[in-house]
Formats: C-alpha cells, sequence, structure tokens
C-alpha cells in the first residue's frame, strides 16, 4: 500500500480525497471577502449552503505558533458576508468550535441561521479566552428557540439530587450545569429529556484534561454540546435543511477537455511541442526545511521543472517517455482521462514561487503543459 503523506499535524492526505478538499477551498475563497484569510491551507473543512446563504468553515495547523486557526466565512442570499479567522487555538479549543458549527448549523432554521452565525463569529475572541467555547456556543443557541408547551418541569434541587455526580466535580462547573440543564428541558417534551438523563447518567465524566480519543467518558467542555443535541434532534424546527457537501457525492475526477488550449493530432507535433517548452532545474532540497502537503489548484505557467528530469521528455525508456506522455495527452484532450488518474495525485514541491514535480506526476504534467492547460490541481509542499 502506498504510504500516505504527511498533510498537517495528526493528519495524512488520503489520495481520494484531496480533490474534494481543493473543490472546497476553491469555493470558500468565493464565499469569504476577506482574501487574506488562507483557505489554502485548510485541513478539515465543512460546507453548507442553501437558497438563503452559505456557511464555510475550515481549520488548519499553524506550524509557526504550535496552534490551530479556525476560518468561517458567512455570506446571505443578499450578499451579505461575515468571516472570522480565531488564532492561536488548542486542539481542544478547535474541536470544540468546528464540532459545534458542524453539528448546529446544518440544523438551524433559515429564519435564524444567518443571525446566529454572525453573533457567534463576535463572540469567539472572548469565548476563546475564557475556555468555555462549547459552552457560549450551546447557550446562545438554546436562547433562540421558544420553550415548548409539554416541556419538563424540573428544579436546580431535582437535578442536583440525581446520580449524575459520580465524579468529584467543581461546585461552579455543577451549577453551571445544572441551569443548563433547567434550561435545556424547557425546550423538549419532559419524556424526551427524562430518557436522556438516564443515558447521560450513564456516560458522565468530569475531566478537563481527558483526550477526544477515550470516547466512553464524556469531558466537561464537551457536555453541553452533547446535551444541546438532545434538542436539536427533538424538536420539529431543527431538521436538516442544508444541502451539505458532506452529504452529497463529490466529484473525484478532474477533466480538462475543455481547457485544452493548444491540441495536438500527431506524436511529432508534441515532441516540437515539448522541445520548445523551456526547463530550470529543480533546486536542491536536502537540508532545507519542507512544509506538510496541502492540496491547491496550480498554475502551470508557475511550474517550471521537476525533480530527476532534465527536460520536458521526461525519460528515453521505451514506453516511459513521448509515448507515454503522448498516450495521456490524447485522454486529456479527449475527455477520457482525469488528471487524477487512480487517485493518484500530482506531487510538487513550492519554492521561491515557483513549482516544481517532486516524484509522482511528471508525464501528466507534461502533457498538461503541452497541451496548454493553464491549472490543475497538486498537492504541494512548502520548501524554505
Amino acid at each position: 500500500m502506498k504510504e500516505e503523506k504527511k498533510f498537517g499535524e495528526g493528519l495524512a492526505v488520503d489520495p481520494r480525497n484531496y480533490f474534494k478538499l481543493t473543490t472546497f477551498q476553491k469555493k470558500a475563497e468565493m464565499i469569504d471577502d476577506d482574501k487574506t484569510h488562507l483557505w489554502a491551507n485548510t485541513s478539515e473543512y465543512f460546507i453548507a449552503e442553501n437558497e438563503s446563504g452559505s456557511f464555510v468553515m475550515g481549520n488548519y495547523y499553524d506550524r509557526d505558533t504550535s496552534s490551530y486557526r479556525l476560518l468561517l466565512a458567512n455570506k446571505t442570499s443578499e450578499e451579505i458576508c461575515l468571516s472570522y479567522e480565531l488564532q492561536n487555538l488548542t486542539r481542544v479549543q478547535k474541536d470544540q468550535a468546528f464540532l459545534a458549527f458542524y453539528d448546529i448549523v446544518p440544523r438551524l432554521p433559515d429564519s435564524i441561521r444567518n443571525v446566529f452565525v454572525m453573533n457567534i463569529m463576535r463572540e469567539l475572541p472572548s469565548a476563546k479566552v475564557k475556555n468555555n467555547i462549547s459552552e457560549k456556543i450551546s447557550n446562545y443557541v438554546l436562547d433562540m428557540f421558544p420553550d415548548i408547551p409539554d416541556h419538563a418541569s424540573v428544579s436546580v434541587d431535582e437535578i442536583n439530587n440525581l446520580n449524575l455526580w459520580k465524579e468529584p466535580i467543581d461546585l461552579e462547573k455543577q451549577k453551571t450545569l445544572s441551569e443548563y440543564l433547567i434550561k435545556v428541558s424547557w425546550k423538549i417534551p419532559d419524556i424526551v429529556f427524562r430518557k436522556r438523563l438516564v443515558e447521560f447518567e450513564k456516560s458522565i465524566r468530569f475531566d478537563d484534561d481527558l483526550p477526544d480519543s477515550q470516547s466512553h467518558p464524556l469531558f466537561y467542555p464537551d457536555l453541553f454540546r452533547k446535551i444541546l443535541m438532545w434538542v436539536l434532534d427533538s424538536r420539529p424546527d431543527t431538521q436538516e435543511n442544508f444541502d451539505l457537501l458532506r452529504d452529497k457525492v463529490v466529484p473525484d475526477k478532474y477533466y480538462v477537455a475543455d481547457m485544452v488550449e493548444r491540441h495536438i493530432k500527431t506524436k511529432e507535433e508534441m515532441m516540437d511541442v515539448l522541445k520548445s517548452m523551456p526547463m530550470e532545474v529543480a533546486p536542491e532540497t536536502i537540508g532545507r526545511k519542507i512544509g506538510f502537503e496541502h492540496a491547491e489548484i496550480v498554475d502551470l505557467d508557475k511550474l517550471v521543472g521537476g525533480q530527476t528530469i532534465e527536460s520536458w521528455l521526461v525519460s528515453d525508456s521505451e514506453g516511459r517517455g513521448p509515448d507515454r506522455i503522448f498516450e495521456l495527452l490524447q485522454g486529456f484532450q479527449n475527455g477520457n482521462r482525469d488528471v487524477v488518474g487512480l487517485n493518484d495525485p500530482i506531487h510538487a514541491y513550492k519554492i521561491n514561487d515557483k513549482y516544481y514535480i517532486s516524484h509522482d506526476g511528471r508525464h501528466r504534467t507534461t502533457a498538461l503543459k503541452a497541451l496548454g492547460v493553464k491549472k490543475v490541481p497538486m498537492l504541494v509542499s512548502d520548501v524554505e
């Protein structure tokens, strides 16, 4: 099995998903009016859109600060856009915010979704400082929904007397969570609330430092989002009504027949083009700092060479030089072959604003450049 390439801290690139990720990045850049936001760096991502507007979210690991960045952008159908970049997040903070938006945004009615997203964006900086991102978002959502007539009727004393507090817990946390549970009880039917309490009792454990990988207990910062899902799963006004990219069949192929600017009919014609194409020797990368790979739509005019190749003929080996290039070229211009191949991305280094093929994709890139195709998706590593 081919070894996966590093994509970010704790992440790896799946060749089957990189084109899907690239598609998201270009969509996010179109939605976000702030062009300083680096959507091209995002790894985890989420997009939801319908006739009322679009919401995109992505995050990436910032090696310079050893922390995470979360990008958010919301644009209404009236083209009103608000976007935000939350910086210097710990992994827990990043996960809290990402999962909260991921679970909540698709459930909100159109009438309140945009208001929620925009207001929460404004609140996130202070919530990050207080380390209560999930609590802040969850409480804000609850306040947006009206109470229901057949809601549960419970008191603080009743909650505190339940067998929920198995683990030692700070009294202030217990008070905060009790009040939150009472607020939740007013938003869903009594029978639903009490059933959820029983399930909650079996799983609760308070440990702020518990890693997410240990899924059997719950830890305090995540409890608010988990409990909020009782509401979002139970109300008729919280049905998922967004078209979600995560649930769509997203294209995993990239065809270029409509992008060809130079049609080539014969191998001889191709050879003339290849010999006329300038090539730069790829700079040495040994001893230099090579960043994690990220998906990027690469301008082929800026791709000027490749490692281990001295010309655009690539190789003198039979079947691996011009013959292979011509086979690919015909497939590209006829629309019978896609750039991705069999889940096989093109890999490149970016050095001083120029691109060089690093390993996989030398023949495909040569054929694409010969055809005059301008831009294709690749996995790129920045070299310092």
